[in-house]
């Protein structure tokens, strides 16, 4: 029986040794490195040759301002979605993560271009671009992995900034809300590996931060979250930020899904506020007063106004203080003048009158209510003929603009020129500024 088993062991390592096994598996996997590398290299080769000859025709035309160039565009487009039709998507899983770069590339290409699409009004020419982009990367193991998260995020945001020119709020809506649920399924992953570093935490809060904004905008702005459900919305976000704040300070942690990166709530929430109803009849003129026919909107602007109001009084109340102290240090140095020998008891009964509270509650409520938010609430009040909150904001802000150099930050001022020759001649002490103006309008950005 020993002897047996001997011989058994014997055929067995003869088997497992034989070298022509050997040579056929490492011929099988050399012949499988070639194919890949062949279908890598023709792959890149093509993709690349695309993007190049798209980047060259657009030289005439680099701001994507005509039509035939946006259609030129669109042609390279479908030409690299064939080539990924008919190769990349016929590989196995396994490869397909392997070219994971080439797809992060194409989806630069993409934004870059969509991007400027919907700069100069042609939204509705890049939606189905972008989606086919994200559902590629969301496909791909390695494209869902949290290094490339804030990519995604900013291309679905992008994706919801195109339904939003098109009007079509409710896939606005939808596309944040997808944004927020891979989010949340990514962090249930990374959780459960390890715990978190502060890098990735922060990369979440960041992104939180972003999806819930636009959540919000697009939940008013489709119908999807009335008066009462926005207040919860937005008080709920924000109140819990703060609570989460304490329990933070106390346990000497970060929690990711709790913003505590944000320091101050109380800003987040005001411009979150607003922001979600800054676009409701945004292509109306306030002077016909569209605002006041949309009761949503009103109740929403009356009770940001209320909301906010407390701010803005401390606010004019703390200018006010500043300017009545200035006036006082000049009465305090004549009376210094006049009578040396009580300097201390003068200088002490200036001290008892200054209100030191009130300045450091004016520079945090400065911070909390900036005055392009105050300037904005003002225009929105004036829509909705609220008439008696448009007078109070009228002369808290002539306050605030009048003594505009005491305001916290501090507001500077700035000289502009302009030229109609292309190439002129930039004077000393002046940069040139490199954007259109008109492009950075306070409605089409998000506000935070």
């Amino acid at each position: 029986m020993k002897q047996k088993k001997n011989n058994d062991m014997i055929d067995k390592a003869e088997i497992i040794d034989d070298p022509t096994q050997h040579y056929t598996q490492i011929a099988q996997i050399s012949d499988e490195l070639s194919n890949l590398l062949d279908i890598e290299t023709n792959l890149k080769t093509t993709i690349n040759k695309i993007i190049t000859d798209l980047h060259n025709t657009v030289t005439h035309d680099p701001e994507i301002r005509q039509s035939s160039t946006v259609q030129n565009i669109k042609n390279h487009f479908d030409l690299i979605i064939n080539e990924i039709e008919n190769t990349y998507m016929k590989l196995t899983a396994t490869t397909k993560e392997k070219l994971y770069y080439i797809i992060y590339q194409i989806s630069i290409c993409f934004y870059n271009f969509i991007h400027k699409f919907r700069k100069y009004g042609y939204s509705i020419q890049g939606t189905k671009y972008l989606l086919w982009i994200l559902t590629l990367m969301e496909s791909n193991i390695v494209l869902s992995h949290i290094k490339y998260m804030k990519w995604r995020v900013k291309i679905y945001i992008e994706l919801a900034f195109l339904y939003e020119d098109l009007n079509a709020y409710k896939s606005s809506y939808n596309t944040i809300t997808q944004a927020i649920t891979k989010l949340n399924e990514l962090k249930d992953v990374e959780e459960q590996a390890k715990p978190l570093p502060d890098y990735m935490k922060d990369i979440f809060i960041e992104d939180f931060k972003f999806l819930k904004f636009a959540e919000v905008k697009y939940g008013v702005l489709c119908g999807a979250l009335n008066i009462d459900s926005w207040k919860k919305k937005v008080d709920e976000t924000f109140a819990q930020q703060k609570d989460n704040n304490n329990n933070s300070n106390n346990n000497n942690e970060k929690d990711y899904n709790k913003y505590d990166k944000f320091n101050d709530e109380t800003l987040n929430r005001n411009i979150c506020a607003f922001n979600s109803i800054s676009n409701i009849s945004y292509f109306t003129s306030i002077i016909n007063h569209e605002g006041a026919k949309n009761e949503n909107k009103k109740n929403m602007v009356s009770y940001l106004y209320n909301l906010l109001k407390p701010d803005i009084e401390i606010i004019t109340k703390g200018i006010l203080e500043i300017i009545d102290r200035k006036k006082r240090d000049i009465e305090l140095n004549n009376k210094i003048k006049g009578n040396e020998k009580n300097y201390e008891d003068i200088l002490n009964e200036a001290i008892n009158l200054n209100n030191e509270k009130k300045i450091e509650n004016f520079k945090k409520s400065s911070q909390n209510v900036p005055i392009e938010i105050h300037a904005e609430l003002l225009k929105e009040t004036f829509d909705c003929k609220l008439y008696k909150e448009f007078i109070e904001l009228v002369d808290s802000l002539n306050i605030r603009i009048k003594y505009r150099s005491v305001e916290t930050p501090y507001i500077s001022e700035i000289d502009i020129q302009m030229s109609s020759i292309q190439y002129a001649n930039i004077p000393n002490k002046y940069e040139k500024i490199n954007i259109d103006l008109n492009i950075n309008d306070y409605h089409n950005i998000f506000v935070f």
